[in-house]
């Protein structure tokens, strides 16, 4: 794990720009570090863009990231400029807000955020989610382990779309998952409580159980949107 992620991006500006020099046009922080919730083996979100992006140039960015400390987790998103304006807002609305600028101005790349950019990235996550859900209920790994690594994978991504949810109704970002548990109740509470830590929820309960509760939040969802 990363001790001090705000050096390590740093760093990680240093070497990019030294690589990609004016090329480079943005480096930003998102997810887990970002909302400073990281845990062993978390995966470290960089978005990059870049003037032009080509396969030569995912080759020199993994060259220099993986060489850093911790460089196998990380993860994130790259783009170049021309393809991240024309990208699907809805898929924007997570990246807009939970990636924080370490060089150049995120914000001024993107198209205008609108209400129903919002309602997609519910919607269309919502949709995602229950078929994942269904899907892997059906013809998954029926194992206990697997089931349990499965529906913790399932209760992270919960979270993004809960997000967009919670947007839509309040028009408020939540910065953390635990600020964001404390504005929900209900089984929105419980998605939530098993989003932050699953195996913790989980006790006392049947997996079952588990299944159940993201298909039925999520058919919700898809309704009211």
């Amino acid at each position: 794990m990363i001790a001090d992620i705000k050096g390590w991006t740093n760093d990680a500006v240093t070497k990019l720009r030294g690589e990609f020099a004016e090329r480079l046009v943005y480096v930003g922080l998102q997810g887990s570090y970002r909302r400073g919730e990281a845990k062993e083996g978390s995966d470290i979100d960089l978005v990059v863009v870049i003037d032009a992006l080509g396969l030569n140039d995912l080759d020199r960015y993994r060259g220099i990231v993986h060489a850093m400390p911790g460089g196998g987790d990380a993860c994130g998103f790259i783009s170049d400029v021309t393809t991240l304006a024309r990208w699907p807002g809805h898929e924007l609305f997570t990246l807009r807000m939970d990636t924080v600028d370490y060089y150049g101005d995120l914000a001024s790349l993107l198209p205008p955020l609108t209400d129903e950019d919002v309602r997609e990235a519910a919607r269309v996550g919502a949709s995602g989610l229950y078929h994942m859900v269904a899907h892997s209920y059906l013809y998954g790994d029926g194992s206990e382990q697997a089931r349990g690594e499965l529906l913790t994978a399932l209760f992270k991504g919960a979270f993004f779309v809960m997000l967009a949810v919670e947007y839509r109704r309040s028009g408020i970002y939540y910065q953390t998952k635990t600020e964001l548990l404390r504005h929900l109740d209900g089984d929105e509470a419980a998605v939530m409580a098993a989003s932050i830590d699953y195996a913790a929820w989980v006790e006392g309960k049947t997996q079952a159980e588990a299944f159940a509760l993201l298909l039925d939040w999520t058919r919700r969802v898809i309704a009211s949107e």
